[in-house]
């Protein structure tokens, strides 16, 4: 089919189609041209002229009341779309789905006296649902992924539960007019499940219902808040088919893979047709690139504001309750043939130097399972995530950030019955010491403090570890010196340089009741990076044998 080079404007037109626009409003112009090539060229909208986008807009939306569809308005760059504004505000208020597409000049035209170019992304922030904006094309397969989904994004919310316009602005570059014959391709629609909160048995489509029955199912749960409910339940559905659960999704018991780095090394998963993912973010890095690598679907459970892709390979996105969807998951799912293995690696512990890992292992066996254990982010969460046998571990892995890991931990301290510990490293420590000034801090609370002096994993990516500027702005020495803090803050303090001492002062530490206390491990930056490397190293050397 013969139609506009431009990538975008005919994944857009494939979309529109998908989400049910019929019905298309377009005002003339030469920057949108691309867009009106895509459309009328794909023969499946009726596509009406209107030279006034004031007046453009008003026909669209009264389309739009009248056949109970979404709408889609199209204009050229500069003023046309604010134009659009009070008839999309009319839309916004009485929740009518139009679809506003705007044609904008390339973004590094903006603001340089070009002709018809003004600030269109956000023009209409106030009065739509949501607006985003994109390229006219792209060169990877993650950008047409990120395209696609933002796109997604856009007509889901315009056509949900609450509907209402939208503004999807898309930068176009000349040429304009260029055409060609282009091998029409499937295009990603990323389906929604149960957003009218309806029962989930009724509300799931067929073809979901068909693939859960015939495919291979990889489950992966990653951070959330503790579940006895869905914990459960995803123990039975381990019987069945492999399900990995990082340490900070608090899932873990029967045929659960918990050590999904090690488990992977194996080379024992069998490719899915299908990811089901549960909770929020990965840790694992290893994890992610394999997914990605594999190339299946994902299916995202849980309700989200915006589709979270991963993977780049999100089809549906399942709003609904996880335990219940967990529950039909089980009625629906047969067993898979899958392989498990007890993964053991006390061999490279049991011999491992002084080190970060080795301190980290010791206190994970160690720690008593009625604690609350925070972990900070960077290395610590790595160490001794899948390591700790304690009912209840949380980490700030919303955004993954170092900010504000001691002031969560004590935060939960003031509130919990049991003791809290939180396990962090010295950069994370240093940039949060005002949760130790807090008049908040009881004998319920206590930090362990992995004292390598620098930010240890830094040492270890490789995107850093081999810059020559890493010893001096981006992993520098950290001055924190805790013997002194500790005391001036009310904690009582100890302290372990090699594994003998660490045993004798850890149970003083654990024990201590008459205030709170602080812990530092002392250890060496360089040396924790090359036993970690040579941990993987050994994962993998195991798992060939």
């Amino acid at each position: 089919m013969e139609t506009t080079i431009k990538g975008t404007c005919n994944e857009l037109a494939e979309l529109l189609s998908l989400y049910g626009v019929r019905q298309v409003v377009v005002s003339p112009g030469s920057r949108n041209t691309p867009l009106i090539i895509a459309l009328s060229r794909a023969l499946k909208f009726d596509m009406h002229a209107v030279i006034d986008e004031r007046s453009a807009a008003f026909i669209g939306m009264g389309m739009a009341l009248q056949c109970g569809e979404p709408v889609a308005l199209i204009c050229t760059s500069g003023s046309a779309v604010l134009n659009y504004a009070p008839a999309v505000a009319e839309a916004y208020y009485r929740q009518v789905p139009l679809i506003v597409i705007s044609a904008d000049r390339p973004a590094d035209r903006i603001d340089q006296d070009d002709n018809q170019t003004i600030h269109q992304h956000g023009a209409l922030s106030g009065i739509v649902k949501t607006t985003v904006s994109v390229t006219d094309n792209w060169i990877t397969e993650s950008e047409h992924s990120f395209i696609n989904r933002k796109i997604n994004d856009a007509l889901h919310t315009a056509t949900d539960i609450r509907k209402g316009p939208v503004h999807i602005n898309i930068h176009i570059a000349e040429p304009l007019n260029t055409v060609c014959d282009i091998e029409p391709r499937p295009v990603r629609k990323i389906t929604t499940v149960n957003e009218c909160g309806t029962p989930l048995s009724l509300s799931l489509t067929d073809e979901i219902t068909n693939k859960i029955s015939s495919s291979r199912i990889l489950i992966v749960c990653g951070f959330m808040r503790p579940s006895k409910s869905l914990n459960d339940l995803l123990i039975k559905l381990s019987y069945k088919t492999p399900v990995f659960a990082e340490g900070v999704s608090n899932i873990h018991g029967g045929l659960i893979i918990n050590d999904i780095d090690e488990y992977l090394a194996t080379g024992l998963t069998p490719v899915p047709d299908i990811v089901i993912t549960f909770g929020g973010a990965l840790i694992s890095r290893y994890l992610k690139e394999k997914i990605k690598k594999w190339g299946c679907e994902h299916w995202l459970v849980g309700s989200r504001d915006v589709f979270a892709d991963t993977f780049g390979t999100l089809t549906a996105s399942l709003d609904c309750c996880e335990t219940e969807f967990a529950e039909f998951l089980l009625s629906r799912i047969k067993p898979a043939t899958f392989k498990t293995i007890e993964i053991k690696n006390d061999t490279f512990f049991n011999s491992a130097v002084w080190s970060d890992i080795a301190a980290c292992e010791y206190i994970c066996r160690n720690v008593p399972q009625n604690y609350g254990v925070h972990l900070s982010n960077g290395m610590t969460v790595r160490y001794c995530q899948n390591r700790l046998n304690v009912k209840d571990i949380e980490c700030n892995r919303g955004v993954s950030g170092i900010d504000g890991c001691a002031s969560t931990a004590l935060g939960y301290s003031t509130l919990n019955d049991y003791p809290t510990l939180l396990i962090t490293g010295d950069m994370c420590m240093q940039y949060d010491l005002a949760a130790l000034s807090s008049n908040l801090v009881t004998p319920k609370f206590k930090i362990i403090v992995i004292c390598n002096s620098d930010g240890g994993i830094f040492r270890i990516i490789k995107s850093t570890r081999d810059v020559k500027e890493l010893n001096q702005y981006i992993s520098p020495k950290v001055n924190l010196p805790l013997e002194m803090l500790a005391p001036a803050y009310g904690f009582k303090y100890f302290e372990a340089t090699e594994m003998e001492e660490l045993k004798s002062v850890f149970r003083q530490f654990i024990t201590e009741a008459s205030q709170p206390a602080i812990l530092a491990v002392k250890t060496d930056s360089d040396v924790s990076a090359k036993v970690w490397l040579d941990y993987l190293k050994f994962c993998k050397e195991r798992n060939k044998n």
